[in-house]
């Protein structure tokens, strides 16, 4: 091999001819990751969608209904709790005075 042909070799082949390569930067690795998880989220959407039960527009509808009719279930849920509680307060008052 002669000086004009080790001129015209680029940096990898003459890195290649000793068994070496060049030094990977984190870029190389993490791009590759970051590319497979956005594929990855692409088609899981696109088959939760072909999938979905509903259409679009019923499925936002049932979930405006239902966070609508939540906050007044829990009042409901929180008022007969402490109703609970107080029936409960009153049975132990009265076993106390019993004893």
């Amino acid at each position: 091999m002669n000086i004009d042909q080790l001129k015209s070799l680029g940096r990898d082949d003459l890195l290649n001819m000793f068994g070496l390569e060049t030094k990977r930067d984190a870029s190389s690795l993490v791009m590759p990751a970051i590319g497979l998880v956005s594929l990855g989220l692409v088609v899981g959407v696109g088959v939760g969608l072909m999938l979905a039960p509903q259409s679009g527009r019923s499925m936002r509808a049932d979930l405006a209904h239902k966070l609508q009719r939540r906050p007044t279930e829990g009042a409901s849920t929180s008022a007969s709790r402490g109703s609970d509680a107080n029936r409960v307060e009153d049975h132990a008052g009265k076993n106390a005075e019993l004893s």
